[in-house]
């Protein structure tokens, strides 16, 4: 069944539009491929999803490709999903590229520093290497395998402190030697987001910052020294609030492979997929279609 399913025509070419949508591509080339899936009555949560993450790395659609999406939505699938729609603009999932949009406005650009602003996957793509063109799946040596050639920021983003020679040497080419002089001279240096600080502060949504605990007697002082002394294991716990995705566990327990005396952990509020991220909008209800 799954062999089927994957070698269907309709799967491929959803997987197609997908990759193409996260390599940079223009994504006003791929909606005429949307518009056949649903002309095709393909299920209205696989369009969504299409919808959403073209919506998600660009900053919104262009009003006039939204619209006529919406249109097309509505006569396919029932007028019931104008509730759909509204859900998913709401939570800003599917929303239309305007200049009042604040999730439109461009990474530090913003005249005030607490204004809302994007991710900049364009940037984003470049700076932490989300993409890799040549995976080897049978014998991978990047994160990227999970996604066959697609790197999720999220462990890009645990790589930046617990493999900063890594992902130095696959985003700037930097040597390992090279590596060690800049960024690991101490261990402040080595627990922080640095190098990688500037791509934090002006391509990622949300705040950053870097808190070293301290201990706050001389007895807690002896006991950390022991235990960082001891030679064991160390655990990092990576907190994912709103859930994560079994392709990013899948990522993670790569990156624990290559890791020598410490072992990330995964932390997190639920295990989810895109059906169910963009299905929390959708709507039950059948009016009955047009």
């Amino acid at each position: 069944k799954i062999l089927e399913h994957t070698q269907s025509d309709t799967f491929n070419r959803i997987l197609e539009i997908q990759q193409n949508l996260v390599s940079g591509i223009d994504p006003t080339t791929q909606h005429d491929k949307i518009e056949e899936l649903i002309a095709r009555d393909i299920p209205l949560i696989t369009i969504l999803r299409l919808l959403c993450l073209e919506s998600t790395i660009t900053g919104g659609l262009r009003p006039k490709d939204l619209d006529n999406f919406k249109r097309q939505i509505l006569h396919a699938y029932g007028y019931q999903h104008l509730l759909t729609l509204h859900n998913l603009e709401k939570i800003g999932l599917l929303t239309a590229r305007t200049a009042a949009n604040p999730f439109y406005i461009p990474v530090g650009g913003s005249a005030n520093a607490n204004e809302s602003k994007i991710t900049n996957y364009a940037a984003l793509r470049k700076s932490m290497q989300l993409i890799v063109d040549e995976v080897n799946e049978q014998d991978p040596n990047d994160i990227a395998y999970v996604y066959s050639g697609y790197a999720p920021l999220s462990v890009r983003l645990v790589q930046a402190i617990v493999q900063k020679q890594h992902l130095l040497t696959l985003t700037r080419g930097t040597s390992a030697s090279d590596t060690l002089s800049t960024t690991t001279n101490d261990s402040s240096a080595a627990q922080s987001w640095a190098p990688f600080e500037d791509i934090l502060t002006n391509q990622v949504r949300g705040a950053t910052f870097t808190q070293v605990q301290k201990p706050d007697s001389e007895a807690a002082a002896k006991s950390r020294h022991m235990l960082m002394g001891s030679g064991k294991e160390k655990v990092v716990v990576v907190m994912f609030l709103g859930g994560v995705t079994r392709t990013e566990i899948a990522a993670v327990r790569f990156l624990n492979k290559g890791l020598e005396k410490r072992k990330v952990v995964v932390c997190t509020t639920g295990v989810l997929g895109g059906r169910e991220v963009v299905g929390a909008g959708l709507e039950e209800g059948d009016f009955g279609k047009s």
